[in-house]
């Protein structure tokens, strides 16, 4: 990372001349002198080279990894890619490198989407060119589990050159990385072969690396407005310390936990719990309300004793929102809430007067999952990549009456388990029935209720799909984990 001033750089062929001098000299102080000098000066003369051709494998390091002179030292000379070690090598071998040099990196590829190293992706795709990278799968290292990347950059913009990309995402284990990253070489027309030109990636909000976007992909993100436009993201309540500030409302006497409430003025000071929503499986509609959190006198325990909180966004606290859980080994899922459930750091909250079952028809359809995976194809789901979805307006207020009943569907099937604060009985006990042929009524009205789900969905899915004209890339049909 360190750098040669210009005017020690044109003293550096002197300066070695001068030390070799030296090292034949007959006083001995001099001689001692040159001799811890001369390591110097051929690293100087190193780091001063411009190179033709630079290979490396950056070290990682975040800014929780990083002591004090470090980060300032980023800070103060790459503040634009301070966000982890490696972007700021990315930058520094550039420094190093002659015009048209070809450099070859492998690192993690959280610089491809997340909004930190967005200004890394700019300067890469605005100055320089991204000629040909492989995205390995997350397992594509035996016995490490790393999101890694590797690729070659041009140290100049070549306009109109499309980079070749081949993408691994779906072929797990170490083994198959090698073999069929060979394949698509040889067979470009294997389905994991790809081309696009840098200014594609500048069409996307964000300016993901996202290469396998269709035309028709990012023609949606140009034509229609982000979730943003029309809603109002929240990233929820921190603690800090969910262990000391959070318990499940079973754990403690419902007669201390306040329900229902529509807004923060509501609040009882003396009042310890209140029903907070924090991620969880995946499961789309409702559900997941399963977490209480203190805050008695507005927080007062977690602002004496938390490291690190927000109590964030009090103006809507207990309001109707839509979430989703934002760390996720699968596919993400969205839920309403229609009151008195808390959003949290875990599950955020989107907030609108009358749109939110909307907005989650259109998040929880195949639309939802298809520009997310271009956004952010990672694991955790960050406020602002909500924000950058593509969104079809509601075209009338009628177009919600299906969406009323499916919310009603999957809110009694969630009321139906004994952790759902609303939970009243199990419907398998029934007087007029024996728990054999409850069983078999309780069967037959599940199929049923599962099926008028899926249907609503796909009618739904099919609109939403069409609107944004991806017929040819997605399936209307509901998500396998679904059903």
């Amino acid at each position: 990372m360190l750098t040669v001033h210009d005017r020690l750089r044109d003293a550096l062929s002197r300066l070695e001349n001068l030390v070799a001098k030296a090292l034949t000299a007959s006083d001995m102080e001099s001689r001692r002198w040159a001799e811890t000098l001369l390591p110097l000066v051929t690293q100087a003369k190193l780091i001063a080279r411009q190179y033709g051709y630079v290979v490396t494998n950056p070290p990682y390091m975040g800014g929780k990894g990083l002591n004090p002179a470090l980060k300032t030292f980023l800070k103060d000379n790459y503040a634009d890619v301070k966000s982890d070690l490696f972007s700021a090598f990315v930058v520094r071998n550039f420094e190093m490198s002659e015009d048209n040099a070809q450099l070859g990196f492998m690192s993690p590829f959280v610089w491809m989407f997340i909004s930190s190293y967005e200004k890394l992706r700019d300067y890469l795709i605005d100055e320089k060119t991204i000629t040909s990278l492989i995205q390995l799968e997350y397992s594509g290292f035996d016995g490490a589990t790393v999101p890694i990347c590797t690729y070659t950059l041009a140290n100049s913009h070549l306009q109109n050159l499309k980079g070749s990309f081949i993408r691994l995402s779906d072929f797990r284990g170490a083994d198959n990385q090698a073999p069929k990253t060979l394949e698509a070489i040889r067979n470009k027309d294997c389905g994991w072969y790809y081309t696009a030109p840098a200014s594609d990636f500048k069409k996307i909000p964000g300016s993901p690396i996202a290469y396998w976007a269709s035309s028709n992909t990012i023609k949606a993100f140009e034509n229609f407005d982000p979730v943003c436009k029309n809603y109002t993201v929240s990233p929820g309540i921190r603690t800090g310390k969910d262990e000391w500030f959070l318990r499940f409302w079973f754990e403690v006497s419902t007669d201390n936990i306040q329900f229902n409430l529509s807004s923060a003025s509501q609040m009882d000071i003396n009042n310890k719990w209140f029903p907070l929503h924090k991620g969880g499986d995946y499961r789309k509609w409702h559900g997941n309300c399963e977490h209480i959190i203190d805050l008695k006198n507005e927080g007062e325990s977690i602002k004496d004793k938390s490291p690190d909180f927000r109590l964030r966004d009090k103006k809507f606290y207990f309001k109707q929102y839509v979430s989703w859980s934002r760390i996720s080994s699968s596919d993400i899922a969205f839920r309403y809430y229609p009151k008195g459930v808390l959003f949290s750091d875990a599950g955020p909250g989107v907030f609108s007067e009358d749109e939110s079952l909307w907005l989650m028809a259109a998040l929880n359809s195949p639309i939802g999952n298809h520009f997310l995976r271009l956004i952010n194809p990672t694991l955790n789901y960050q406020k602002k990549d909500i924000e950058l979805v593509p969104y079809v307006q509601r075209p009338s207020d009628e177009a919600c009456s299906k969406l009323e009943e499916l919310f009603k569907l999957s809110k009694f099937d969630w009321d139906a388990s004994e952790t759902s604060w609303d939970f009243l009985g199990s419907p398998l006990i029934n007087n007029e029935y024996k728990v054999e042929n409850a069983y078999e009524k309780l069967t037959v009205e599940y199929k049923s209720t599962t099926q008028k789900i899926k249907s609503i969905e796909e009618e739904y899915n099919s609109f939403f799909i069409t609107a944004l004209g991806l017929q040819e890339e997605l399936c209307a049909s509901p998500h396998p984990l679904d059903h």
